[in-house]
């Protein structure tokens, strides 16, 4: 006799297998540009939060 939690499990594996595969690569290809998209904008964040926090002033002439 098969336990609950197992028939459970492959439920849930016979429902992903049901899946198109087109559909599977889809969404690992919408997560992947996603996080790319994220990681870039948070990036760009936080390099103008160090600018502003550290208040660059201008680039004058080197000193001799």
């Amino acid at each position: 006799m098969r336990s609950r939690a197992n028939s459970t499990f492959s439920h849930f594996v016979n429902q992903f297998r049901d899946l198109p595969r087109d559909y599977i690569a889809r969404r690992r290809r919408s997560r992947r540009i996603t996080n790319v998209i994220m990681i870039t904008v948070l990036s760009f964040l936080l390099a103008a939060l160090i600018v502003y926090a550290s208040n660059p002033g201008a680039f004058g002439a080197a000193a001799k």
